[in-house]
């Protein structure tokens, strides 16, 4: 373990932000599928580490111990790019932390912050986003593209820095307090309620799937599929049928492309029957 210099090592804020930035846009750059995100990882911290230590051989460690692997969501997982800075500060100050301690960290809250972070960013934001976007869009106003990117855009950054800066100013204690609080559950619970309730109103509003099939019946008079007997089933059973259909072929990890290609053949056929 390092010991402590005469002069203690402190990281300015500018040194937090040039990890935070870097963080931001290469923590997803550079992915494998025997690191996956550690390069990018490492790459954030690196200037830091370089600044915190100056022996050649605890930098080499320094640089080792973050190119394991490490896997999470970018923006909620930039609260473990801050905690760590703090741990690395505090070991080349002389605090008793050992590369497990620090990766042990990285480990065990990757997870957890992934499934917090896909939830709240990919399952709510963005649809809720492109929700006011649509409008927009189906008029042919350029603003459908613009909204969705800027909310989506300065949602995540914003989480990111706070998040980035907060768990350095907490360190370790942040994170920890605040799963065992149980808000975060709470937030991911309301999250989920609010994603699937815009999913479900984007369903509704914007998939439209109807038949002109008609039935013959007696008096020479047609019985209308649509009108007559899905409507009066269940208002909007088709589009439901068929975002139904493309999640199933989803879960059974079908390719876009594919799923793509069964809705042109079932238009196709739609299409014929109504022809003929």
């Amino acid at each position: 373990m390092p010991t402590k210099d005469n002069k203690e090592k402190r990281l300015t804020r500018q040194d937090i932000f040039k990890a935070w930035f870097r963080w931001q846009w290469f923590i997803e750059s550079c992915p494998s599928w025997e690191r996956l995100q550690a390069s990018g990882f490492l790459y954030s911290i690196s200037d830091a580490l370089d600044k915190l230590y100056s022996d050649i051989s605890e930098k080499a460690s320094a640089f080792m111990r973050h190119l394991v692997f490490y896997n999470s969501q970018g923006n909620w997982g930039s609260i473990i790019g801050g905690i760590v800075l703090a741990m690395e500060e505090e070991r080349a100050n002389g605090a008793e932390l050992s590369d497990e301690a620090i990766n042990g960290l990285k480990t065990g809250l990757m997870g957890p912050l992934a499934g917090i972070g896909d939830t709240i960013d990919w399952g709510t934001l963005v649809p809720l986003a492109v929700s006011i976007g649509l409008p927009f869009a189906m008029n042919g106003n350029s603003l459908g593209s613009i909204i969705p990117f800027l909310l989506i855009s300065c949602t995540m950054l914003g989480e990111s820095y706070f998040l980035f800066f907060r768990g350095y100013q907490y360190g370790q204690q942040s994170i920890a307090s605040l799963l065992e609080s149980g808000s975060i559950n709470k937030l991911i619970y309301a999250a989920g309620i609010v994603g699937m309730s815009v999913l479900g109103a984007l369903t509704g509003s914007y998939v439209n799937l109807s038949t002109q099939i008609t039935i013959p019946i007696a008096g020479g008079q047609a019985l209308s599929l649509q009108t007559d007997v899905l409507d009066n089933i269940l208002k909007g059973i088709l589009p439901l049928g068929l975002v139904l259909f493309c999640w199933q072929m989803m879960l059974r990890k079908k390719k876009i492309t594919t799923i793509m290609l069964y809705l042109l053949i079932i238009g196709i056929i739609g299409g014929s029957l109504y022809i003929f």
